[in-house]
């Protein structure tokens, strides 16, 4: 390997969580990883939701959510089987309101040790159950609504949503096409100027 072939990545830099294992192999069989010992750890992975008790010097069995996931992963990277991932949650209750962490974590293996990589998409998760919330709620309102969005190429007020009910009432709303003019004349009217 020449030096045109080394990539120097700065964890410090990265907002995904990254952990540095030294894995402990079974005594029997010598080859088999029985547990990781976490010898570094970025900033990120300290900044982690409801894994602030993940440190170094720890043991991931007294600390990993699914050691059996771990294991696999590790077992799988350590005989150069590519990078393996896999997904955990983390369930805890903060302030009397239950808290679900969904991470997806990446294992693969660099020289005598065990690169992980954590990447928490809970954001993702919450803000797909708030607009699955919000789609429920707005189908069941007996009020039409109707959201809108601006084209920011043509200042043009599009439909970004409609309910059903919005929908019955006027048929010619579309989602993705223009707001029909004759529906909110005024309101289109300022939308025109305050977008010239």
């Amino acid at each position: 390997m020449c030096s045109s072939d080394l990539i120097l990545i700065d964890s410090e830099a990265l907002a995904q969580a990254v952990y540095l294992y030294q894995p402990i192999f079974d005594e029997a069989s010598g080859t088999e990883i029985v547990d990781l010992l976490i010898v570094e750890m970025n900033a990120a992975a300290h900044r982690l939701r409801l894994a602030t008790h993940i440190r170094v010097g720890a043991l991931a069995s007294s600390v990993f959510v699914d050691m059996h996931k771990a294991l696999e992963a590790a077992n799988a990277a350590w005989r150069s089987e590519g990078t393996v991932a896999y997904n955990i949650e983390r369930h805890s209750i903060v302030g009397a309101q239950p808290i679900v962490v969904h991470y997806e974590v990446s294992t693969l293996r660099v020289g005598e040790l065990l690169v992980q990589i954590a990447i928490d998409h809970t954001t993702v998760a919450e803000l797909e159950t708030a607009e699955t919330r919000f789609r429920l709620m707005a189908e069941a309102a007996t009020d039409g609504l109707v959201l809108l969005a601006i084209d920011p190429e043509a200042s043009v007020p599009l439909v970004g949503y409609a309910n059903s009910t919005a929908r019955q009432l006027v048929p010619s709303l579309r989602v993705g096409e223009p707001v029909p003019r004759h529906l909110f004349p005024s309101f289109l009217a300022e939308i025109g100027r305050a977008h010239v």
